[in-house]
């Protein structure tokens, strides 16, 4: 009984472990820790974006890739992998301290920096394309180097963003903008249409005289069928023809000029038309009036007044 009484204390140590899971919510202080299913709900009520089944791994934590403890590239700090989605620095000089080089404005930053890190990020800050960084010299060397105001190495780093200005917008991007762009100019024909059109509408409503700036005299239509008439299948023809309908209208203005002349007797009487007889009888009517006849009497009337005789 002795003999087993160890064993079972160490059966009841290494139960609770032995039914522990990984939680790894990344918001949550205990990321990447073996907890217990009970923990790991309470902890999980606690935070709103948490998820039991998604956040609460069934393997150890010592097992998962994002658990790995490595020197981030973006902090130069020893980090859980998942905190770090730049992955683990792959230089030994990125995170090593070093002699640091860029040139801004007509100035020459130059000084020793904690790490490589810290001397891109100043670079960036100060929007230049490249710089220098030398983790070989020590400080006392890079003084006497920025104060000769010579390059502390041959190496020259460019900034990866402005790398990628450089390069070419993707395609579907230009897709998108393409499409935005021809959009934007339907919207504005539609607009330039739409106010030329209420313009037009108002101009033609309150004021109709100003048409004659766009307006045109519109052409007299031509019969289609001209061409099938023998009279107008020569140019000789058409001119007779033309000449005879003028000399048509002016015989009919003519006419109507002396009918009216005289019918106010402005004109003499030699000046007769063809139907002359009727004219001289419409003439002397109303020259002379015809006389009022009496009323006709009855027979006892007529009657009545041979009596009074």
């Amino acid at each position: 009984m002795t003999q087993l009484l160890p064993l079972i204390l160490v059966l009841l140590i290494l139960l609770p472990l032995a039914s522990a899971e990984c939680f790894v919510y990344k918001d949550s202080p205990f990321y990447c820790l073996d907890l217990s299913q009970e923990q790991a709900s309470r902890e999980c009520s606690n935070n709103l974006g948490c998820n039991l089944p998604e956040h609460y791994s069934s393997n150890y934590c010592s097992s998962l890739p994002e658990c790995q403890r490595i020197i981030c590239q973006t902090s130069c700090t020893e980090e859980y992998a998942g905190h770090c989605p730049k992955g683990p620095s792959t230089k030994e000089q990125w995170c090593q301290p070093g002699c640091c080089q860029f040139s801004y404005s007509d100035i020459n930053y130059c000084q020793t920096t904690y790490n490589q890190l810290r001397c891109e990020i100043g670079a960036k800050n100060h929007e230049v394309e490249s710089y220098r960084f030398n983790p070989q010299l020590s400080e006392a060397s890079c003084e006497n180097k920025c104060k000769e105001n010579k390059p502390i190495t041959e190496e020259l780093i460019y900034l990866p963003q402005k790398a990628q200005r450089n390069e070419t917008i993707p395609i579907e991007l230009q897709k998108k903008t393409n499409f935005y762009s021809f959009l934007f100019a339907i919207i504005i024909l539609a607009v330039i249409f739409a106010v030329i059109f209420i313009g037009h509408y108002f101009i033609k409503k309150y004021h109709p005289r100003w048409q004659i700036f766009w307006e045109k005299k519109t052409p007299e239509k031509k019969n289609p069928f001209r061409i099938f008439s023998p009279f107008f299948s020569t140019p000789q023809k058409q001119e007779k023809l033309e000449k005879l309908k003028e000399e048509h209208e002016a015989k009919i203005k003519k006419q109507q000029r002396e009918e009216f002349l005289l019918e106010q007797g402005f004109l003499p009487d030699k000046v007769e038309k063809k139907d002359d007889y009727f004219h001289k009888l419409d003439k002397l009517s109303k020259r002379h009036p015809p006389k009022p006849v009496a009323p006709e009497r009855s027979a006892f009337e007529r009657l009545e007044e041979m009596n009074k005789k």
